[in-house]
């Protein structure tokens, strides 16, 4: 019962922060930031400043992207 609380919690709070106004990528397991960057053309520091910075998501490699964030590849 607990995780199911803290799994919605989560949920919730993925869907309240998409991104609006950019190129959106929904991400996918074995998915990392810098090859979300590469693959959409953009360089790291874009895909951190277009998203909040990279704290957002746990630091340089990114340990808190989670699968199903909604994340900007462009400028909103």
């Amino acid at each position: 019962m607990h995780a199911s609380i803290i799994s919605a919690f989560f949920l919730s709070l993925m869907a309240s922060a998409a991104p609006t106004g950019c190129t959106q990528y929904t991400v996918k397991d074995g998915d990392y930031c810098s090859g979300i960057a590469n693959a959409n053309g953009i360089t790291l520091q874009q895909f951190y400043d277009y998203n909040g910075g990279n704290g957002k998501f746990g630091g340089a490699d990114c340990p808190s992207l989670w699968v199903g964030t909604v994340v900007c590849v462009s400028a909103p």
